[in-house]
């Protein structure tokens, strides 16, 4: 799994997809330039692509294989951006807890493996 929030390092990690991978795509609106063209790289490469936005018909969600949408009152732009955020957010723990239940065996040494790479860094246990 990998994540960036830095657009061109996401266009170049969507340029080594392959049938195989699956690319996940954030976006509230569904309408944000550089997510589409994420969208079109993955796709390119055969990937499967789920969008997280907003209920709606935008080009990401029309575009992708699969669709999980959000809702979120948008009174404030800034409130708006950050009740957006916490709905996407919230979808992600989920989606990461329906798959590490999958294999939670060995999910679980992978989370002990990386919880004990940073404990070093720890003031206090």
């Amino acid at each position: 799994m990998t994540f960036c929030q830095d657009t061109h390092v996401s266009l170049t990690y969507a340029s080594t997809l392959t049938e195989e991978d699956i690319a996940i795509l954030f976006s509230n609106s569904g309408e944000t330039k550089e997510i589409i063209e994420i969208l079109e790289i993955a796709q390119k490469n055969k990937a499967t692509t789920l969008a997280i936005t907003k209920f709606g018909k935008s080009h990401l969600a029309m575009n992708s294989d699969l669709v999980l949408y959000t809702s979120s009152p948008e009174i404030y732009k800034r409130s708006g951006a950050m009740s957006s955020r916490i709905a996407q957010l919230i979808l992600n723990d989920i989606l990461f807890t329906a798959i590490a239940n999958r294999d939670y065996e060995n999910v679980e040494e992978l989370l002990e493996v990386s919880y004990e790479s940073c404990s070093s860094h720890r003031l206090t246990d």
